[in-house]
C-alpha cells in the first residue's frame, strides 16, 4: 500500500509540477558583470542586468506564498509577459556543481569492490564524478587544473600504476615548492602581497596577482634584468644559468613567472565564476588530491600497449554506471572552455542516458574522447552496453583457435595483443543494441580493408561482397550510407540570446536512438561464417569480470545491505515517505532490522524502482510536451528542463529500464578540431577571451601529429608552459629543446618582412632559405607564419572577418580581424620539423608492465621553432636581446644573378625549386663567415631582414652540412 500510495502521488505531482516547473520567477535580481563569459553578441559594454535564476539549481518561488500560485495566476502571466526575455545561464553565477573543498583526497587500486566504493564516495560529489585517464602526470595535470579553474574538482584519475602517481607526486611538490619561493623573491622584491600564500598547509598561488606585478606583457625580466635574488636553485639547476651569449644571464625564477602566468588569461576568464568560493585558486599539491587510482587487473602477456589502460577505463566506467553515480570521462586531449553541466542538464541533453561526440575516424559511431552518463540503470542498456564492449575484448584475448572449427571465428586483427580499439568495441555494441543481432561490423573488419582505410582517395567503386556492402545490405543501408543514418534526427531551435552566441546558429541538429539489451541475438551477417563471439571460459577473465560486477553489486550503494540503511529513518516515526517535487519516491522504515535477507530487500527495491521508474516516464513525457525540443524553454525562467534524475543529486536511478537513449553532441558541445576549432570558435582573440565551445576535443588537430594539438592549445593559451618546463627541467621547454636548461639560438624573419606568400614554390624557397642559414648558423629556424590574405592559402580563412572562418584544414589561423589574420603552415606542425628524432624512452605501449611510469623519449638535434613558441622566447628574455637592431639585424643584397635566359652561373643544387620573386638569393659563401664567427654570433637571436635563400651551398665543401640540408628538407613536410 505505501508504494501504491507513492506512485498515486507522484502522479499527481507529475500533473500539476509540470506546470510549476514552467513557470516564470516572480522576481529578477540585478548584478553588475565585469566581462560577459557568455560573448553578448561581441558587445564591448558587459556590465548590465541579469537573473541569477539559473535551471540547474534555481529555485521558483511562487507568487503570494501559495505553493503552485504563479503559474496559474493571470497577473504572474501578465507580469512575465512584459519582462524582457532573460538568458537561464549565467556563467557568472557559481555552478551547482562546484565542488571545492566537497571532495576528499584518494588514492590506491580500485579493482578491489570495497576499495572502488571508497573511491567513488570519496572523489564524487551529489553522485557526480569525473573520469581523467592517462599514463603520463603531465597531461592529467593540466587538464585536472583546467577542470579546477571551473570548481569541478570531484576527479578520478585512471593512471597505469602506483608509480605513476608517485612520479605526480614529485612533480606537484616540485611545483608547490617553486612556487612557495617566488612566495620569498617577491617579500625581497617588495611586490605585493597575497600572490603566494599558504591554506590550510597547502600551497596556493593568484596568477592574477602575479600577473598585476607584470609591467608589460612582453617580458617580466625587464624588471628584474640585473637584479640579484636569495640563494635557492630550480630543480636541481642553478638560479641564474649562464648562456652561451657572452654578458647575458638568465634568471630561472623570473623565467618561471612568465611561464607560469602565460595562460593566466585562459584560467581568469574560467575563475570569475567561482572566486569567492572556499578553495578557490587553490592548487593540487599531492597526486591524491587529483584522485590518483590504478587498477591492478591481470591480462594475458601477449596484451600490451595503449589499449590495455583504454580497457581498463571501460572495465571501470561499467562498474561505476552500475552504482547510481553519473560519470563524465575526458580524454587528456580535451578543453573544457565553459562550466558543462549547465548543458549537460537541460533538454535536449538532459534526457540523455548516455552521451557522447560525434566520431570522425573510421568511419565509427562513438568517439570516447568525451562520454557522459547520468541517469543509468544497473542491469538497463546502457550498463549492458560497457560490460559488452569489455566482455568481447576479454573473450578475444583468450581466445584459443579450436582446430576442429570448420570456419575460424572472425576476430580483430592481433586480438590476442591489441584487443579492439575502444572506439569500434562500443560502435558494435551501439549497434547490436539496436538491430537486436550481434555485429562485428567495426572491430572485425579484414586487415586487407583497414588497409585501405588508411588511404586518403575513395574507391569509386566497392566489389558487391567487400565487407562494407554485405553489413549495409543487412543494415537496409544504400550506398555511402554509414550505421549513423539508422539514429533519429531533431532540429532544435535557438532563441537563447547567449546560447546563440556559443551555437553560432539559429538551429543545432541532435541524434539519437534508443538502446535495449538485446535477447539470443543472432549475427547481422547470418551467412557469413565465423561471425560470432568466442564462447565465455568458465574460469576465464570475462567470467570473473562478471564476478566482479556481481560483488560491486553487493557491496556499493545500491547493495541490498546499503539500501535498506539509507531507508532508516532517524526519527521515531515508523513510515515516512518523502515526494518532493518531480523528485521520485524514497520508502523507508525506522523499525527495519539492520540486517535483513538479501532477497527480500532485493525484491522490494525491484517493486519501489518500477513503480518510482513508471512515475518518473510520466514526468517525462509531460516535460517533453511542455519544451517540444524548442530551446524557448531556456529562457522560461523554469526548472521545466531538468529530469527526474538531475533534479536531486541523492536519488538513485532504478535497476532497471528497458529503453535508454544515446545522443549524440552537437558540435558546440563537444567538437572537434575540424568540426569547430578551424572555423575559429575556439580563439579567444576572435570570441572575446570565451571561446564558443564547452569541450574541446584536439583530435585532428592542423598538422599530421600530436604536435599540432600542442600548438592549439599554445596558440589559444591553453598549455601549461610552468608544468613543461618543472617535467624538461629547465626554463626553455619548447617542443624541440633536447636541454630545457639551453637557450635555444634562433634565426628569424625580422618583424616587419613581409611574407605574403603567392604560390606554394614561394613558400618553399623562403622555408627553405631559413633552413639552411639555422644549419649554416647552428641555431633553429622560426617558422613564419604567413598573412591569411596571401594567394597561397586558399580559401582566406578571415575573407569575411566574422566568425565562422572559412574552412582551411592546411593552416592555423590566429591573430584578430583588424590586424589580420595570420596562417601558420600545418606542414610544419610535424615532428620532424622540429627534432631530428627521439631517443630511448618508453610509453605505455612498449611492454605489459603496469607498475612503472611511461618514460619520456630525449630529443635529439633541435630543428626549428614554431611561431607562438618563438613569442614566448621573447618574453623569457631581457628586451637587450631581443629588440632587433644592428648588432643582431643582417641585411643581405643578391649577388647570385643566375637566370635561366641569360646563361648565369647554375646552382650546384639542380634540386632545389624554381626562383620566384620576393626572394633574395645569395651566395653561401659571400655570408657564412661573418654569421658564423662575427659579433652576430653571440646574438641568442639573428634577424634577417629579407627573405632569403642560399645558393651553391655545395661549394662550401662541407659534406656533413649538405647531409644535414638534405635531411631535413626530406623529412620536414614544410620543405618538401
Amino acid at each position: 500500500m505505501v508504494f501504491i500510495s507513492c506512485l498515486i502521488i507522484l502522479l499527481n505531482v507529475a500533473s500539476h509540477g509540470v506546470a510549476v516547473a514552467i513557470s516564470q520567477t516572480a522576481a529578477d535580481v540585478k548584478v553588475g558583470t565585469g566581462r560577459d563569459l557568455w560573448d553578448h553578441g561581441g558587445r564591448e559594454d558587459n556590465a548590465g542586468e541579469v537573473s541569477l535564476v539559473e535551471r540547474i539549481h534555481g529555485h521558483v518561488e511562487p507568487e503570494g506564498g501559495a505553493t503552485g500560485a504563479s503559474w496559474q495566476s493571470p497577473r504572474g502571466r501578465k507580469l512575465a509577459g512584459k519582462r524582457r526575455r532573460r538568458s537561464v545561464f549565467q556563467p557568472n553565477r557559481p555552478s551547482a556543481y562546484v565542488s571545492l573543498s566537497k571532495v576528499r583526497p584518494f588514492t590506491g587500486d580500485v579493482h578491489p569492490s570495497a576499495a572502488l566504493v571508497s573511491a567513488l564516495e570519496t572523489r564524487s560529489f551529489r553522485r557526480e564524478l569525473i573520469l581523467v585517464t592517462d599514463s603520463r602526470p603531465r597531461a592529467a595535470m593540466q587538464l585536472y587544473d583546467n577542470l579546477a579553474q571551473l570548481g569541478l574538482v570531484h576527479v578520478l584519475w585512471l593512471t597505469n600504476g602506483e608509480a605513476t602517481c608517485k612520479a605526480a607526486d614529485a612533480l606537484l611538490s616540485a611545483r608547490a615548492d617553486l612556487r612557495h619561493r617566488w612566495h620569498g623573491n617577491e617579500q625581497q622584491l617588495g611586490t605585493s602581497g597575497g600572490a603566494v600564500g599558504v591554506a590550510g598547509g597547502a600551497g596556493q598561488l593568484s596568477r592574477r596577482a602575479l600577473r598585476a606585478t607584470l609591467s608589460t606583457e612582453t617580458t617580466f625580466a625587464k624588471e628584474l634584468e640585473g637584479r640579484d635574488w636569495a640563494a635557492g636553485g630550480y630543480v636541481g639547476h642553478s638560479r641564474v644559468l649562464r648562456s652561451a651569449v657572452a654578458g647575458l644571464s638568465i634568471n630561472v625564477s623570473a623565467a618561471m613567472i612568465t611561464l607560469a602566468t602565460a595562460n593566466e588569461a585562459a584560467a581568469k576568464e574560467r575563475r570569475s565564476s567561482i572566486s569567492g568560493i572556499a578553495g578557490a585558486g587553490a592548487f593540487a599539491t599531492s597526486s591524491a588530491d587529483l584522485g590518483c587510482a590504478w587498477y591492478n587487473q591481470a591480462f594475458p602477456d601477449a596484451f600490451i600497449g595503449h589499449r590495455r589502460l583504454m580497457l581498463k577505463r571501460l572495465m571501470l566506467m561499467a562498474r561505476v554506471v552500475r552504482q547510481g553515480y553519473n560519470l563524465l570521462s575526458l580524454d587528456t586531449d580535451v578543453i573544457v572552455f565553459r562550466e558543462p553541466y549547465s548543458f549537460l542538464k537541460h533538454p535536449p541533453y538532459s534526457s540523455a542516458h548516455m552521451l557522447v561526440g560525434k566520431s570522425i575516424r573510421g568511419g565509427s559511431m562513438v568517439n570516447t574522447g568525451v562520454m557522459y552518463f547520468q541517469n543509468v540503470s544497473r542491469t538497463g542498456p546502457v550498463s549492458w552496453l560497457l560490460s559488452e564492449a569489455v566482455e568481447r575484448n576479454l573473450r578475444w584475448m583468450e581466445h584459443t583457435p579450436s582446430t576442429t572449427t570448420a570456419a575460424p571465428l572472425l576476430m580483430p586483427h592481433e586480438a590476442d595483443k591489441r584487443g579492439c580499439w575502444d572506439q569500434f568495441l562500443l560502435a558494435d555494441a551501439v549497434l547490436t543494441s539496436i538491430t537486436g543481432k550481434i555485429s562485428l561490423y567495426y572491430c572485425a573488419r579484414p586487415p586487407e580493408w583497414l588497409q585501405a582505410a588508411r588511404v586518403v582517395s575513395r574507391r569509386a567503386e566497392e566489389d558487391s561482397s567487400s565487407w562494407n556492402t554485405r553489413h549495409r545490405d543487412a543494415l537496409g543501408l544504400v550506398e555511402r550510407q554509414s550505421p549513423t543514418e539508422l539514429m533519429a534526427r531533431e532540429v532544435t531551435q535557438v532563441t537563447d540570446p547567449d546560447l546563440l552566441t556559443l551555437v553560432g546558429a539559429e538551429s543545432f541538429m541532435t541524434t539519437w536512438t534508443n538502446l535495449t539489451v538485446p535477447h539470443d541475438p543472432r549475427p547481422l551477417l547470418s551467412d557469413q561464417p565465423g561471425y560470432e563471439l568466442p564462447s565465455r571460459k568458465p574460469d576465464g577473465l570475462a567470467a570473473k569480470f562478471h564476478e566482479l560486477l556481481a560483488e560491486d553489486d553487493n557491496s556499493g550503494i545500491q547493495g541490498p545491505r546499503q539500501l535498506s540503511m539509507s531507508r532508516r529513518l532517524r526519527n521515531s516515526a515508523d513510515e515516512r515517505t518523502f515526494v518532493d517535487g518531480c523528485r521520485g519516491v524514497e520508502v523507508a522504515g525506522a523499525n527495519v532490522p539492520q540486517q535483513i535477507a538479501t532477497d527480500v530487500t532485493a525484491a522490494a527495491w525491484h517493486t519501489t524502482a518500477v513503480l518510482a521508474g513508471e512515475a518518473r516516464a510520466r514526468v517525462r513525457h509531460l516535460q517533453q510536451i511542455s519544451y517540444s525540443s524548442n530551446i524557448d524553454s531556456y529562457s522560461s525562467g523554469s526548472d521545466g528542463g531538468i529530469t527526474v534524475q538531475s533534479a536531486v543529486s541523492g536519488g538513485l536511478p532504478p535497476l532497471r529500464r528497458d529503453v535508454e537513449m544515446l545522443v549524440y553532441a552537437s558540435d558546440w558541445l563537444v567538437g572537434g578540431w575540424t568540426q569547430r576549432g578551424t572555423l575559429g570558435y575556439w580563439d579567444p582573440a576572435l570570441t572575446h577571451g570565451v571561446p564558443r565551445q564547452v569541450f574541446a576535443h584536439l583530435v585532428r588537430a592542423p598538422g599530421p601529429t600530436n604536435i599540432g594539438k600542442e600548438a592549439v592549445r599554445m596558440q589559444y593559451g591553453e598549455y601549461d608552459w610552468e608544468l613543461a618546463a618543472l617535467v624538461d627541467g629547465g626554463p626553455f621547454p619548447f617542443l624541440s629543446s633536447a636541454d630545457a636548461t639551453e637557450l635555444p639560438r634562433v634565426v628569424a624573419l625580422l618583424p616587419n618582412v613581409d611574407t605574403s606568400t603567392q604560390t606554394q614554390i614561394q613558400w618553399i624557397n623562403m622555408a627553405r632559405g631559413l633552413a639552411q642559414l639555422s644549419l649554416v648558423t647552428g641555431r633553429r629556424v622560426v617558422w613564419p607564419a604567413i598573412p591569411c590574405a596571401s594567394k597561397w592559402v586558399q580559401p582566406n580563412p578571415g575573407s569575411r572577418r566574422a566568425l565562422p572562418l572559412n574552412y582551411n584544414s592546411r593552416f592555423l589561423a590566429s591573430g584578430t580581424f583588424s590586424e589580420g589574420l595570420m596562417c601558420t603552415p600545418a606542414a610544419v606542425l610535424h615532428q620532424k620539423c622540429l627534432y631530428e628524432r627521439l631517443a630511448g624512452g618508453r610509453n605505455d605501449s612498449d611492454t605489459n608492465r603496469d607498475e612503472a611510469p611511461p618514460e619520456v623519449p630525449r630529443r635529439e638535434g633541435p630543428r626549428g621553432l614554431l611561431p607562438i613558441e618563438f613569442e614566448m622566447l621573447l618574453r623569457l628574455l631581457p628586451p637587450s636581446a631581443t629588440e632587433p637592431g644592428p648588432h643582431n639585424t643582417v641585411h643581405l643584397q643578391s649577388n647570385d644573378d643566375y637566370d635561366d635566359g641569360d646563361g648565369g652561373e647554375r646552382p650546384v643544387m639542380f634540386d632545389e625549386p624554381p626562383r620566384t620573386e620576393g626572394i633574395t638569393y645569395v651566395k653561401a659563401s659571400s655570408v657564412v663567415k661573418p654569421l658564423r664567427e662575427g659579433p652576430l654570433a653571440t646574438q641568442p637571436v639573428l634577424y634577417i631582414a629579407q627573405r632569403t635563400f642560399l645558393t651553391q651551398l655545395e661549394k662550401l665543401g662541407d659534406p656533413d652540412l649538405m647531409a644535414k640540408y638534405r635531411t631535413f628538407r626530406n623529412e620536414c613536410p614544410a620543405l618538401r
